[in-house]
């Protein structure tokens, strides 16, 4: 799939749905809000992918996950601490969907994103109903 700037609502569930993460029950869609890195430095609302690459156990008997985020609109694969840092995306403004609940949201509003409500400062929230958006289509 070819990515589109400004479309990444749809690149990333196209992506998520249809490509290569379907059937890693460790994938999710992530609705969330970044921070612009030039002025006027305002959230904007955003769309990408985060699996799980590695774990490793810890001294406790717990595993410590390696989470890595993909960015279907930008081609970006960071670690996540990395990509929410260079972003400064705070994961309690996040909204993070499994292929199911995904699935139940794109058809329910028969849109790609954004699903879940901005917060106030949110500059670039995306538009409900952007004469660019594609609708989301059923398959065949």
């Amino acid at each position: 799939m070819k990515a589109r700037p400004g479309e990444c609502y749809e690149n990333a569930g196209q992506e998520f749905l249809r490509g290569e993460f379907v059937g890693r029950a460790d994938a999710r869609l992530v609705h969330g809000y970044p921070t612009l890195q030039r002025p006027p430095f305002a959230r904007f609302g955003h769309a990408w992918v985060e699996t799980v690459e590695a774990t490793f156990p810890v001294g406790d008997g717990t595993t410590y996950e390696v989470r890595v985020c993909h960015d279907p609109s930008t081609g970006a694969v960071l670690p996540r601490e990395l990509y929410y840092a260079i972003g400064r995306i705070d994961p309690a403004l996040c909204s993070y969907y499994d292929h199911a609940q995904a699935m139940e949201r794109a058809l329910a509003t028969a849109e790609w994103g954004a699903w879940n409500t901005p917060p106030p400062d949110a500059a670039f929230a995306p538009a409900t109903k952007s004469p660019r958006r594609k609708r989301v289509r059923r398959a065949a």
